[in-house]
């Protein structure tokens, strides 16, 4: 019976030693968590100090690709682009199979995007296409390369792009986007005539999307380039109608007036005009109208 007091102290230090890995990864693990969400309430500097302290203190740790995921998060949150893509490149370089590697390429080329460094953007977005093409992130990346073609000014690219979207992700969260943007290329050519249909569609397919409001005022002004003043006004009005919260609605407002002022009917532009001071009375489009009817109308005085 001598040999038990000989095992004894080995059974306590492997016991201590399991006690000891299952405190590691118990306090590896509250570091990510506690660093989410950090996140999560946009406190990114704290996020960024909780995932710092975690790949200090537990490299090789099963957490690190979502530490280093996160920790570029944040700093590209805080417009630090350099620092982000450090992390980024992480993701993607050391752990290519895990579940945010799609995205931490597709925010690679985002970050170089939000620079407004496009021609750079475009390769990394590419990369997301080439290495991830089934992954959730290869329609935002779509999306984003048509964007870069379009800030270039290489409208027929960006054309390219955006009907990939809508043609090879049917489904996609990114459609009422991509439509709308290509209807925006026709516009900035100023094919309005192309653009009209373009824009009619987003409304009537996506009327509760981000961009609803946006084609519908661009259906206006649409209408309002090829000199159809009363579909225009039509159109304008839909805007307050619908959208009567949009960023747009005092500009349309204002685009009735003029569309009376440019078919000569003043003394309507005028009621108009007032219109816009009633419904809006902070509106920037207040001075200009004011300034518009001093210039234009001469000595009929504009009193809101």
């Amino acid at each position: 019976m001598r040999w038990i007091p000989c095992f004894a102290p080995l059974v306590v230090v492997v016991l201590s030693s399991g006690c000891l890995s299952d405190k590691s990864e118990s306090e590896s693990d509250r570091l990510l968590a506690a660093g989410e969400q950090a996140y999560d309430e946009q406190r990114y500097e704290d996020a960024i100090a909780t995932f710092e302290d975690l790949i200090a203190r537990f490299p090789g740790d099963p957490t690190l690709p979502r530490a280093h995921y996160y920790l570029a998060r944040s700093h590209h949150q805080l417009g630090q682009y350099v620092a982000a893509r450090t992390d980024y490149e992480i993701v993607v370089s050391s752990y290519p199979d895990h579940e945010k590697a799609d995205d931490a390429q597709y925010r690679i080329g985002e970050s170089y995007y939000d620079e407004a460094n496009y021609t750079t953007a475009l390769s990394e977005l590419e990369q997301v296409l080439a290495s991830y093409p089934g992954t959730d992130s290869a329609d935002d990346a779509q999306l984003k390369i048509g964007r870069s073609y379009h800030q270039l000014s290489q409208y027929d690219a960006a054309r390219g792009a955006y009907q990939q979207v809508l043609d090879g992700y049917p489904g996609s969260g990114q459609a009422d986007d991509a439509l709308y943007w290509l209807g925006e290329t026709h516009y900035d050519q100023a094919s309005y005539g192309t653009a009209l249909p373009v824009f009619q569609s987003v409304v009537a397919q996506y009327p509760s999307g981000d961009h609803a409001d946006d084609a519908q005022y661009r259906v206006g002004r649409c209408y309002n380039q090829l000199a159809d003043y009363d579909s225009a006004r039509v159109e304008y009005e839909r805007v307050l109608t619908l959208y009567p919260t949009s960023a747009e609605a005092d500009d349309a407002q204002f685009r009735i007036a003029i569309t009376y002022h440019d078919q000569a009917s003043y003394d309507v532009e005028l009621t108009e005009l007032r219109a816009l001071v009633d419904r809006y009375p902070t509106s920037a489009r207040v001075v200009v109208a004011q300034q518009h009817v001093t210039d234009i109308l001469g000595p009929r005085s504009f009193h809101p």
